[in-house]
């Protein structure tokens, strides 16, 4: 063999090993990283055993709060099945017969925030069935789309597809309203809408003769984050062709005077 072979031969080795070395590094920083936060055993399935529920979080650094993924994990009869979730912070986990088909489903919140930095914490929901080793995504009631327009006098109209208006008294910010300019005397200025956040609560309620249902909470805020008004609560039944809105009311939020 000539020197150049033997000195090709040795390069493309050094270059084996290292990628070796960084292929076991990865490895064993994933490893590492990886973070059990959930694990409880159910009947999901149907045949009358418990399940291993697990719900892992990959670490976006070592150490850290945050998930850069959440993975769901049900094992039965040794088959194991695995659903990604999203990022976020430790999750929370409930069980409860939500399509009404006499079997526990599995209903997972994600928060988007650190539970100490907000009062009303956006999340992302997950719910899914496991009947007869079958893996079904029921979804999740989507976030209820609200109309919202500020009125003359310091008030505001909220109104939900059918349901009927609903208007909120906000006198007790007249003075932070007339000094940012959003009202002259009472008078509107300009035509402002409100802000809606997303779910900040999803969670089981029961309806006697109609069996587990969810309720969802969204914060009404004013003009800035902040100006926090009111609750936008609504209430969801699963029927065959998905979830159902069965009832929507406003709940004020009890501030002091402005």
């Amino acid at each position: 063999m000539s020197k150049k072979a033997e000195v090709f031969k040795y390069l493309v080795f050094i270059v084996a090993v290292l990628f070796a070395c960084q292929a076991v590094a990865a490895q064993g920083k994933s490893s590492q990283d990886e973070k059990i936060l959930f694990h409880e055993k159910k009947e999901l399935t149907g045949d009358k055993k418990k399940d291993a529920i697990i719900i892992k979080g990959i670490q976006y650094e070592n150490g850290s709060d945050f998930y850069k993924e959440i993975i769901l994990m049900v094992t039965s009869k040794g088959v194991l099945r695995e659903v990604h979730l999203s990022s976020g912070f430790s999750p929370a986990v409930s069980f409860a017969d939500l399509n009404h088909d006499g079997l526990k489903d599995v209903l997972v919140t994600v928060p988007a925030v650190n539970h100490e930095e907000a009062d009303t914490i956006p999340i992302e929901a997950f719910a899914f069935t496991f009947k007869d080793d079958k893996l079904l995504d029921l979804s999740v009631p989507p976030a209820v789309q609200v109309t919202s327009q500020y009125l003359n006098d310091y008030k505001a109209v909220l109104k939900v597809d059918d349901h009927k208006p609903i208007v909120l008294d906000v006198k007790n910010r007249r003075k932070e309203y007339e000094e940012l300019g959003l009202y002259q005397e009472g008078i509107l200025n300009e035509e402002t809408e409100l802000m809606i956040d997303s779910y900040y609560s999803l969670k089981t309620y029961q309806i006697f003769g109609r069996g587990k249902n969810l309720e969802g909470r969204q914060r009404i805020n004013g003009i800035h984050q902040q100006d926090s008004l009111a609750d936008l609560i609504s209430k969801w039944h699963y029927e065959k062709d998905g979830w159902k809105l069965v009832d929507v009311k406003i709940k004020p939020v009890q501030t002091k005077k402005r």
